[in-house]
């Protein structure tokens, strides 16, 4: 069998010279495609990946420590809050049972009345009440 190049004749060769002056930003293409599928294929590898899921962790991280913040300071806000309802609470409860024991006292005293005998008890009634008696 001949080879190719000698049953071509020298115009032939022109041409395939012509052609791969034609071919070769096809072939440059060609390899920076390669290239580039190299690159994207160490981009998403497993060294790639771990540093994506590193960032989004750190982000994370930064984020939940945020929200534990704000969570800590709200909270301590609603401690405060409730430390002051508790204390108005116990105030409340302190003067409700003064006012029960001042009822309880006013209603004994209710039953237990009885008419003035003398005009010096009537008086006495009287100035117990901040009432100045007639004379």
């Amino acid at each position: 069998m001949e080879t190719q190049e000698e049953t071509k004749s020298p115009e032939t060769k022109t041409v395939i010279q012509l052609n791969t002056k034609t071919n070769r930003p096809y072939i440059l293409l060609g390899i920076l495609g390669i290239v580039l599928i190299i690159f994207l294929g160490s981009a998403f590898s497993g060294y790639g990946k771990d540093y994506v899921t590193e960032i989004i962790q750190e982000f994370v991280d930064k984020e939940v420590k945020q929200i534990k913040e704000e969570y800590e300071t709200s909270i301590k806000a609603k401690d405060e809050q409730i430390a002051q309802f508790l204390q108005l609470l116990n105030e409340s409860d302190e003067t409700i049972n003064t006012l029960k024991k001042r009822l309880t006292n006013v209603e004994y005293k209710i039953k237990n009345r009885q008419a003035p005998q003398t005009n010096s008890e009537i008086r006495n009634r009287f100035a117990n009440l901040n009432l100045t008696p007639v004379n």
